[in-house]
């Protein structure tokens, strides 16, 4: 089981990306197995990304199932470099992070729907974790969210919507 699940990082990682040295680099299918054997860090931990969504997105968009998601891949997207330990109690998904105010929808959520953020959607969840990510990094700082923390969210829209993406994560941002 373990090496199949290696396999699905090795093969999620360098369907956008290729890692050495922590860092991720600009990758392709050919680097598969580089990527397995020498490059997939041995004590990262495979974590399960639940969908409420019927239909595949994603890494499973790129033929990779949607299951091998990873904790690591997002973080490597998000940031820049690659995590080494997730700790297991400090992991939220979307569907969990209303949980994280107590409220049906996060203020982050909210400002996405009130400002009609999203198209077709399937870049929205990496989006809204990383901005969140990024406005507490912000707050942790002592300071307010400002463009160039916007310019590091790393994540990609195919449909373009950066402006109202900024716009939500600082709407969002007022009210966390």
């Amino acid at each position: 089981m373990r090496g199949g699940l290696d396999d699905a990082l090795a093969m999620a990682l360098t369907s956008s990306l290729h890692i050495k040295d922590g860092i991720p680099l600009e990758g392709s299918w050919d680097n598969y197995f580089y990527t397995r054997q020498w490059n997939t860090p041995p004590e990262l931990r495979v974590v399960v990304m639940p969908s409420t969504s019927d239909k595949l997105s994603g890494a499973g968009e790129l033929g990779v199932a949607p299951v091998f998601a990873t904790i690591a891949c997002a973080y490597a997207r998000a940031t820049g470099t690659m995590s080494k330990i997730t700790p297991d109690d400090e992991i939220t998904t979307i569907e969990g992070l209303p949980a994280t105010v107590g409220k049906d929808l996060h203020p982050m959520q909210e400002a996405w729907l009130d400002l009609d953020v999203a198209q077709c959607g399937h870049c929205q969840p990496g989006q809204i974790m990383a901005a969140v990510a990024k406005v507490r990094q912000a707050a942790a700082d002592g300071r307010e969210i400002e463009d160039r923390d916007l310019d590091e969210i790393r994540n990609i829209c195919r449909c373009g919507t950066y402006t109202r993406i900024r716009e939500a994560i600082k709407a969002g941002a007022e009210n966390m």
